[in-house]
């Protein structure tokens, strides 16, 4: 057998395309950052990981765009149960990931998705990032994506009854 053999230090990490994406050293790794959202190119970018006197070492990293975003709740009409009490729907979202001229529907994106509850007449809540929650009664509107008030929409009613 071999010795294993343990080091600490920051490596160095660089992307090749910051229009794409860029990368960092979080301690003792390599990470690709959050995309930014004026980074909308998509494309492969290689990192590459310098680290004390060790060769280079790049990894290719294939960054796709998402487009026609819609969202949808496991219900749209939040009924009132009981006194002040209303039914709660899960959001989640689905997009058109692009990279060139390839193209994948209907990919669940709801983990990366922002979900802000613009008031009407209604209230709701959101919680976890994905369970709505009616509030008061009336008709709200979810958004979702880049930025709380941009991207795709959704109308949810909050009746004054159940909708069981």
């Amino acid at each position: 057998g071999g010795s294993l053999t343990s080091t600490n230090g920051n490596p160095t990490c660089t992307s090749d395309d910051t229009d794409i994406a860029t990368a960092s050293g979080d301690g003792n790794n390599c990470k690709l950052d959050a995309l930014k959202a004026s980074q909308t190119k998509s494309g492969d970018v290689t990192v590459s990981v310098k680290y004390e006197s060790f060769p280079d070492a790049k990894v290719v990293f294939r960054v796709w765009t998402a487009s026609s975003v819609t969202l949808h709740a496991s219900d749209t009409a939040l009924g009132l149960v009981c006194g002040s009490l209303y039914q709660s729907a899960d959001l989640f979202a689905t997009a058109t990931l692009v990279h060139g001229g390839a193209s994948v529907a209907g990919v669940d994106v709801t983990a990366h998705t922002l979900f802000a509850v613009e008031y009407g007449r209604g209230g709701a809540t959101i919680a976890r990032g994905y369970v709505l929650t009616g509030t008061k009664h009336g008709p709200v509107t979810v958004r979702g994506g880049a930025g709380a008030h941009a991207g795709a929409s959704l109308f949810v009613a909050v009746p004054t009854r159940s909708s069981a």
